[in-house]
């Protein structure tokens, strides 16, 4: 672990043996899925492990293990942004094909809220401060650290945010990249997405030609009660000015792929 980096509270072997929570149906979103006849598919983009003995599905699209410790370097390669993207706009036509009605994504990994806030922060072009919460749940002293460690990503990334690839490559990872890829791609074959993630997901940023920004937000509260201060100044941008927009109902059957990413290094 590179001096300055955020420590989350849990340790990077989490996202590990969460992936194999995830592909034996025993974790909360499992049930919740199954509830609601919502099949979970699971894909490892970037978990900082080999998961042996996991299907060779759920590694085919793998593009590294890790990321970069944004603050000193890139997140990503710019072939592994492309790649990542790349990956999920297949699974996306994969799913769509087979049938999938609606399209919702999700992303697990300890210390994925760290390019959350940076990916949320350089969109809406706001200070770390306003958009970096506590993830799991660090203390006071550890929060101020990794605003300080967001702040750095930013300030290292420059102009470089103002173009959304090189603001995934950047700032991001791997699985958030797949979920750009996989996004469009539905918005593309005109098919509703969305996803999990209300801070990140629930923000669209369109940039203009000039470079300028203008964003939306998808009508609804949150669903997680630890949703963090992104949904604020999300909410706050969409007040002063942005069009809410809802998902249109469709039938057929949901599928959620969940995209596990590492705990930074």
């Amino acid at each position: 672990m590179s001096p300055g980096t955020v420590s989350p509270a849990y340790p990077p072997a989490i996202t590990a043996a969460m992936v194999r929570t995830f592909l034996a149906g025993r974790a909360g979103v499992s049930a919740l899925a199954a509830a609601h006849d919502v099949r979970v598919r699971v894909l490892d983009l970037g978990v900082d492990d080999d998961l042996d003995g996991v299907p060779a599905d759920v590694v085919a699209h793998k593009v590294r293990r890790g990321s970069g410790a944004i603050h000193l370097e890139d997140a990503l390669t710019a072939d592994e942004t492309a790649r990542a993207v790349a990956a999920g706009r297949a699974v996306a036509d994969e799913e769509i094909d087979a049938g999938g009605g609606l399209l919702l994504s999700g992303d697990m990994g300890i210390g994925n809220t760290t390019p959350a806030a940076a990916l949320i922060a350089a969109a809406l072009g706001l200070p770390a401060t306003e958009v970096t919460g506590r993830g799991t749940g660090v203390d006071d002293a550890a929060l101020q650290h990794k605003q300080r460690v967001v702040q750095r990503a930013l300030d290292r990334a420059g102009a470089r945010v103002r173009d959304p690839l090189d603001a995934l490559t950047a700032l991001g990872s791997a699985d958030l990249a797949a979920t750009t890829g996989y996004l469009v791609r539905a918005a593309e074959r005109r098919g509703p997405g969305a996803s999990r993630r209300p801070d990140v997901g629930r923000l669209r940023v369109d940039r203009g030609a000039d470079g300028s920004r203008r964003s939306s937000v998808v009508r609804g509260r949150p669903p997680l009660h630890r949703a963090g201060p992104g949904v604020g100044a999300v909410q706050a941008r969409a007040r002063a000015g942005a069009r809410p927009r809802a998902a249109p109902r469709r039938g057929g059957r949901a599928r959620w792929p969940r995209f596990p990413c590492s705990g930074r290094r």
